[in-house]
């Protein structure tokens, strides 16, 4: 009997928790069920938008190749609506390759910063930022170029980024510390990056260092 007497209490306990988080327990199965059906449909939907996005975009790459301006800023208008996307991103890249082959430096930098801006991908933001800085250069704002690029970078971008910074010092006159920048560039050299052979005839390019600078490095 006291088993009994047990067993109908844990039942009524049971009852008065379900009564008390039954509620809760259905939303959250309901929750549950919504986001299974939501990734059901939405991968579908993403990887359409992609292929979309991707076909746009070659469209646009070929653009810029043909210098087909006009078309060119249609295409990138449709990737805009696809934000979601790397696509959109790398479209404003080419549009800044597009303004400089045009010899028209400020809407690229527009474009580039855009890039910056956005932060959405690290790998696209490095590029944009060596690329605006060579912008800058162009535009004989070295100044402008080493602020920019910033910090050194970590990636295997680290030796454009020398190269470059080398580049604004020597615009500004400041040779040793362009040779400092080009030798760092040779030593986190890797293959493919940058061009050993031009970052050498730069280097060579920049009057030995006076006796007395040498001197105050050593020291």
């Amino acid at each position: 009997m006291d088993d009994y007497i047990s067993e109908k209490e844990q039942i009524e306990q049971v009852r008065q928790w379900l009564s008390e988080n039954g509620r809760s327990i259905l939303a959250g199965l309901g929750l549950g069920l919504a986001l299974v059906v939501g990734l059901w449909y939405w991968r579908p939907y993403r990887d359409g938008q992609l292929a979309s996005a991707s076909e746009v975009y070659s469209q646009l790459l070929t653009a810029v190749d043909n210098r087909e301006r006009d078309k060119a800023l249609e295409l990138a208008a449709k990737l805009d609506g696809f934000w979601r996307t790397p696509y959109a991103t790398q479209a404003s890249l080419a549009l800044a390759r597009l303004y400089m082959e045009a010899d028209e430096p400020e809407p690229a930098a527009e474009q580039l910063q855009k890039v910056i801006s956005a932060g959405r991908d690290d790998v696209l933001v490095e590029i944009a930022r060596i690329r605006l800085a060579k912008v800058r250069l162009y535009q004989k704002q070295a100044d402008a170029a080493l602020t920019v690029l910033g910090n050194d970078s970590g990636t295997k971008f680290a030796p454009l980024y020398h190269e470059v910074r080398g580049d604004a010092l020597l615009a500004l006159g400041r040779g040793d510390e362009a040779r400092s920048e080009y030798e760092q560039a040779l030593a986190t050299l890797e293959p493919g990056v940058v061009d050993r052979s031009v970052l050498e005839m730069k280097l060579n390019d920049i009057a030995p260092a006076s006796p007395s600078t040498a001197a105050e490095s050593g020291s």
